[in-house]
Parts: structure tokens; C-alpha cells; sequence
């Protein structure tokens, strides 16, 4: 088991060691629209969406209404787009 130590350390409790190995975010939500300037579309939309729930990263979802879009969208740290961008994913 990974990080069999730690887990021992915390009585077993499979929790506690999932939270201290999950890194946080902080800051402002976003969405790729917002973050990009522009439409992300589908494949790069599920590319980021893949890439934070393979790290456990929480996303957010909210349901828009414009004359552009109508529809949920889903919503990323800042510091994790930034990880992103520095990953070239985005």
C-alpha cells in the first residue's frame, strides 16, 4: 500500500491520508470560458475535466443562461488552470 507509514501513523484511517496527500487549491473558481477568453469546446472541456478528477481536484458545476450557451458548465480553481497552462493541457 502506498504511503503504508503515514497510514499506520493515522490509525488507518484511509481518509485522513487520501486529504493530506490531496493537494488545495484556494482562490477564485472559474470556468475554461472565463479563464481562456473564449469557447473551450468539448475535447479540450474533457481533457481538463479528466485531468482534475485523475487529481481529485473538487469541480464546481453551474447552470448558465445567455444567448450564447445554455447549459451547465463546470468550474476549476485558478491555481489548477495555471497548473494546466504550465502543463500545456490548455
Amino acid at each position: 500500500m502506498k504511503n503504508k507509514k503515514l497510514y499506520d501513523k493515522l490509525g488507518g484511517n484511509l481518509e485522513d491520508v487520501h486529504m493530506r496527500n490531496k493537494k488545495q487549491y484556494t482562490g477564485d473558481y472559474l470556468s475554461l470560458y472565463d479563464y481562456l477568453g473564449c469557447a473551450a469546446g468539448g475535447a479540450l472541456g474533457q481533457k481538463i475535466a479528466f485531468e482534475a478528477t485523475k487529481n481529485n481536484i473538487n469541480i464546481k458545476v453551474k447552470t448558465i443562461k445567455n444567448p450564447g450557451y445554455e447549459g451547465k458548465i463546470q468550474m476549476y480553481p485558478e491555481d489548477f488552470l495555471i497548473e494546466c497552462t504550465k502543463k500545456q493541457l490548455l
